[in-house]
């Protein structure tokens, strides 16, 4: 979860200044800018994987308990934290559909 935040919060620095509402690189869509999302559901699906072998090592006595539970909690969190991102991107293109011209 929180290396999501970090990487998203990098990403928002990078991008660069606002200028009148509108980040000034968004006018020339950045190539890094394109897969902010396929790099969260990357890190999600990293969080998820990781948490599953945690929690399959710990059923084999590999490993221990609270450190799957850490995993599987970590996972579940990256998950949620992705998922409310993405309802406010649907809601922001909802709320941009709908403005009249």
């Amino acid at each position: 979860m929180e290396a999501l935040q970090l990487q998203l919060q990098n990403r928002a620095d990078v991008a660069g200044p606002v200028q009148g509402g509108v980040n000034a690189s968004e006018t020339n869509a950045s190539p890094d800018s394109d897969h902010l999302f396929q790099d969260a559901f990357e890190s999600v699906r990293n969080a998820m994987e990781d948490a599953d072998q945690k929690g399959t090592d710990a059923v084999l006595g590999r490993g221990g308990l609270h450190t799957a539970m850490i995993a599987m909690t970590r996972a579940d969190l990256s998950f949620r934290f992705l998922t409310q991102v993405r309802n406010k991107a649907v809601e922001a293109y909802r709320e941009m559909m709908s403005l009249q011209f």
